[in-house]
């Protein structure tokens, strides 16, 4: 944007805050809903979350002026944002913990414990995809296409999945954890 254009970019980032808010809120109700037995009521508020990011993700593209960041970026930007994560859920638990809500407070530690766990895990994709190892080990592995289910024996997940012609990308390495 235009720097004369800074009161909008600022309007723009609220409205995008609040449309993030929104969308969570929205698919959170939609569980709910379904949990209740109201699936119509579900749907539509399934729908309505979808919508919201669709309008978020317009939003980032304008602020960031149509360009959008390239996945290693994207990666980073997802680590950064569980670090901040982590460092709000550590302030709550300074907070509750001083006004005597043990209960809260532990589950805040759990929680701050997710997000430093998700920006490590972040850090770790973005290792890879800059390494050209995220479909790539140095040794013989299985991988399981996402489209299909087929499963792939080699130190790198296919080009295209030979029964159902997915791209590389669907493949994840096999894990049986059941």
């Amino acid at each position: 944007m235009k720097p004369e254009a800074e009161r909008t970019a600022q309007a723009l980032r609220a409205i995008l805050e609040q449309t993030l808010t929104a969308a969570a809120k929205f698919a959170i109700f939609a569980d709910e809903a379904k949990a209740e037995g109201h699936a119509q009521l579900a749907a539509r508020l399934q729908t309505a979350a979808r919508n919201e990011f669709t309008l978020a993700a317009l939003w980032m593209r304008t602020l960031a002026e149509g360009d959008r960041p390239a996945t290693l970026e994207r990666l980073r930007a997802a680590a950064d944002s569980s670090d901040g994560l982590h460092a709000l859920y550590q302030t709550a638990v300074d907070v509750a913990t001083r006004e005597e809500s043990a209960p809260l407070a532990r589950k805040l530690t759990l929680a701050a414990a997710v997000e430093k766990n998700r920006a490590r895990q972040f850090r770790i994709l973005a290792k890879n995809f800059a390494d050209d190892n995220l479909y790539r080990k140095a040794q013989e592995r299985t991988w399981i296409c996402g489209g299909c289910g087929h499963l792939h024996d080699g130190v790198r997940a296919p080009a295209r999945c030979p029964l159902c012609a997915a791209p590389r990308g669907e493949f994840s390495l096999y894990c049986e954890n059941y």
